[in-house]
């Protein structure tokens, strides 16, 4: 795992731990520390920060804050959630679930969505074939044994494909 910035289509530049300041020596090299780091700081903090250590990199309007990793010599890409992406930080899975467990078509959509993606993590795919028939105390208990992996996967599709209907029908997802 790399935490990078993006400034076109296939330019990445590297962000080294080492070389920023406001880092303290944290590692950067699993998805959960490059969250837990990114998380405390704006993208704007991160840049100063970067240019503090003499970093070059092209300034474009454009640039994003995202996470590399090497998969079949292919890079992928996440998503770098900062300080600004408050909203999505502060989302709570649980009180999703909490709210929405009786709502059989967003139980259906997750499983629907999840169920034929075998490159998805095996714990995550067998929670989402469960939810249907679970209480919500299985549910909850369920979901803390996921790996972060599968608990960000699940976080980021909910935040991004079932809120957003939520709200344009009306339904706002409660805080």
């Amino acid at each position: 795992m790399n935490l990078n910035l993006k400034f076109d289509k296939y330019g990445y530049y590297p962000l080294h731990a080492s070389l920023l300041d406001i880092c303290d020596k944290q590692s950067l090299s699993t998805l959960e520390n490059i969250d837990e780091f990114t998380s405390k700081y704006t993208l704007e903090e991160i840049l100063e920060s970067a240019k503090r250590s003499n970093m070059v990199f092209p300034a474009t309007e454009n640039m994003k804050l995202i996470i590399t990793y090497l998969e079949n010599s292919k890079i992928r890409e996440y998503k770098a959630y900062t300080k600004d992406d408050n909203e999505f930080l502060e989302f709570d899975v649980l009180e999703f679930f909490k709210d929405n467990i009786s709502n059989k078509n967003i139980i259906n959509q997750l499983k629907n969505s999840f169920e034929c993606k075998n490159y998805l993590p095996e714990d995550l795919i067998d929670f989402v074939m469960t939810i249907n028939n679970a209480s919500i105390i299985q549910i909850l208990h369920n979901y803390t044994r996921l790996s972060y992996y599968s608990r960000r996967v699940l976080k980021e599709y909910i935040f991004e494909k079932i809120v957003p209907k939520l709200e344009s029908k009306g339904l706002q997802r409660k805080r």
